[in-house]
């Protein structure tokens, strides 16, 4: 930008906004804006790969009947000693 000499450099103003933690909320109905001070974390897990890898797992694990297929080696139940012939 400024390889050329200074008095054929055009500046072009622009607006920006400020980039990282949020120290005030954006105006919220009925309240206002509020100013935190500690950041606030998303509270939704629906997209987070480890939620839904936990909830795979809760899924298995409370219907083993239905995914026996799925785990790597037969559930045994109890203590007991269970002899699968392949």
């Amino acid at each position: 930008m400024f390889d050329k000499p200074i008095a054929l450099v055009i500046l072009q103003v622009r607006h920006v906004t400020a980039s990282g933690i949020r120290i005030f909320t954006p105006d919220i109905p009925g309240v206002g804006k509020l100013r935190i001070r500690y950041p606030v974390m998303p509270f939704h897990e629906e997209g987070n790969n480890i939620y839904k890898n936990l909830m795979a797992l809760q899924e298995i694990t409370m219907d083993m009947s239905a995914y026996t297929r799925m785990l790597e080696k037969p559930p045994g139940f109890a203590g007991t000693v269970s002899y699968f012939i392949t």
